[in-house]
């Protein structure tokens, strides 16, 4: 065995687990902290048992190698064990994220809806105070509910672990549906593992290493990455959740300060929230030098805020290239691409209006220069092709859609043929990104189907919402920009919708600033600049942007306006009927 080669031999995550436990039964391996800043300490033997003893549970409420077990539970013990119980149980675990805020409780039904009939799981784990609201919610679509404690008391006889083809799915991970409805990723133990290798041995992680992560262990980035990587590896992980992170994003630097956190993982708004938010004098006892390796993904990487980032936490023992850009996506597991340890994040000066123009990235040192993260070279045993419409491979320094082959490129859409025809192409996993690259390092520039077309030109949303974010009164990661068909002029209507707490009487002069600014920085003036309340622009569970929703809302009129918990009474007739009429979930 080698260190970037943890556990060889073990080919699903019940094996994996139990042949932890036999090896570094007496090692500590999760620290779990509750928002209090409570511990509990758990090693492995311990977490085998417990995951052993809910696997009986399971078996005994009916649960068959096979059966898809679906689980909404927050940060802790419980919900790892669920996980875990279902794989040694020979189940496929469905992590599903819990409702968080009963303002968009009617919109959290219906996309709980679509995925449970997806999903169709023989049970359903969640804490007992969601039992009432998903029974009045989702009526008949709801399937048989499960409480974490009540499911175990009792079982004192363990089973015997089932050992599943490591062909058979491991996961369904539900995507964060930022670009249209969530659609559910089937991944096999082999897969998983296999991507999971790949990634420790890139960034050379050893067993003994500590990380920490407040990831939510229902998105892959914070399940595989913070979760199932380091049971492979030995890593002792921290882990802790999304919403004390939000509420004091200096909790995160604590906690690598006090536990000597090497490794951590989040995507680019969060670095951005820690460095608004988060004041180095304020934190001057803190030592982190200790961090060498903090991935930023699952959304665009932005090199000036890492450089800012690094700049800023320098005195307190930040070291320089220790941020990576990183890409990936849950079709491929995980991770595609990935830097080396201490490569940091790389830009690309390019001309934008050429990109717009011709397609083609071309350096530039202009002032309005474009920079774009470097996110690596593709994980060893996978390829990056960068593609035109035609499937055509284009040369460097071309933009066109993102394609990735490797070991852990997805089975397929849960119950969506179709949607898995267009994405799996002979071995490939065609992304939707665009993207472009250079001496075997990729480059992305934006989603294939949130471009905005004007004037034969294509614009990336990205540029709008950057410059429409530079303009004092609007909230940072607030923006969004959509096109929208307009006949009359042949041509799209562009809009930028951004969250301000500038008060009313402000806000048209607000609106004309930043009309200016997107003008100045892209040359293409938003046909509107529309200002909306703080918390209104919809996003997907991981923080990133639903401009297909946006749009949609603003269509219907509905943009900027709350949801009301009221609205989960029509959810539910709207769920009732979709059910009834589909007869495909009890």
């Amino acid at each position: 065995m080698t260190p970037s080669d943890p556990l060889p031999d073990v080919a699903t995550f019940g094996e994996l687990l139990l042949a932890r436990a036999e090896r570094d039964g007496d090692r500590m391996h999760l620290r779990l902290l509750d928002d209090h800043g409570r511990e509990t300490l758990v090693g492995y033997a311990a977490l085998a048992a417990e995951a052993m003893r809910v696997a009986a549970a399971l078996v005994r409420a009916g649960v068959r190698p096979g059966d898809r077990v679906a689980i909404m539970l927050t940060t802790g013990l419980p919900l790892i064990t669920a996980i875990y119980g279902a794989h040694i149980a020979g189940a496929v675990p469905v992590p599903l994220y819990p409702p968080f805020r009963l303002r968009d409780a009617g919109n959290y039904l219906d996309r709980l809806a679509h995925a449970l009939a997806a999903a169709t799981p023989t049970l359903l784990v969640v804490d007992a105070p969601l039992h009432p609201l998903l029974r009045a919610g989702l009526g008949v679509a709801c399937p048989r509910l499960a409480t974490p404690g009540a499911l175990v008391l009792g079982v004192d006889r363990p089973i015997s672990p089932v050992r599943p083809n490591p062909d058979r799915p491991a996961l369904v991970q539900f995507s964060s549906g930022s670009t249209g409805p969530q659609k559910g990723v089937v991944l096999t133990h082999r897969q998983i593992l296999a991507n999971a290798r790949a990634i420790a041995q890139r960034l050379d992680l050893r067993s003994g290493m500590r990380g920490c992560s407040w990831l939510p262990l229902y998105h892959d980035m914070g399940l595989i990455g913070g979760l199932f990587i380091p049971l492979l590896v030995g890593i002792e992980g921290t882990l802790f959740s999304p919403r004390a992170f939000l509420l004091d994003p200096a909790h995160w630097l604590r906690v690598i300060d006090r536990y000597r956190s090497q490794l951590t993982i989040g995507p680019n708004f969060a670095y951005s929230l820690v460095m608004r938010r988060c004041d180095p004098l304020a934190l001057a006892q803190l030592d982190l030098s200790c961090m060498r390796i903090a991935l930023n993904g699952a959304e665009p990487v932005s090199p000036a805020l890492a450089r800012a980032f690094e700049e800023r936490f320098a005195p307190l023992g930040w070291r320089p290239g220790t941020l990576l850009g990183v890409y990936g996506l849950a079709e491929v597991a995980l991770g595609a691409t990935m830097p080396e340890p201490g490569a940091g994040v790389r830009g690309d000066r390019i001309d934008p209006a050429r990109l717009r123009a011709e397609g083609v990235a071309l350096p530039s040192d202009a002032e309005d220069a474009r920079e774009v993260a470097a996110v690596g070279p593709p994980l060893p045993g996978y390829a990056i092709a960068v593609r035109a419409p035609s499937g055509e491979m284009l040369a460097e320094r071309c933009e066109g859609e993102v394609w990735v082959s490797g070991p852990s490129a997805m089975q397929g859409y849960l119950a969506d043929p179709a949607a898995t025809a267009a994405v799996l192409r002979n071995g490939w996993v065609a992304t939707g990104d665009l993207g472009y690259h250079v001496g075997g390092r990729l480059f992305i520039t934006g989603r294939l189907k949130d471009l905005v077309v004007r004037g034969g030109r294509n614009y990336h949303p990205q540029e709008l919402e950057q410059a429409c974010e530079a303009v004092p009164g609007v909230r940072t990661g607030s923006a969004v920009a959509f096109g929208i068909e307009d006949p009359a002029r042949g041509t799209e209507k562009v809009v930028v919708a951004f969250e301000t707490r500038t008060p009313a009487k402000g806000h048209a002069a607000l609106a004309r600033a930043v009309v200016l600014a997107v003008a100045a920085a892209t040359g293409l003036a938003p046909d509107e600049a529309l200002p909306l309340p703080p918390g209104t622009v919809p996003k997907t569970t991981s923080g990133k942007r639903q401009r297909r929703a946006a749009r949609d809302l603003y269509l219907d009129g509905l943009l900027g306006k709350p949801i009301g918990a009221l609205d989960a009474i029509k959810a539910a007739v709207r769920v009732r009927r979709a059910a009834r009429s589909a007869g495909s979930v009890g």
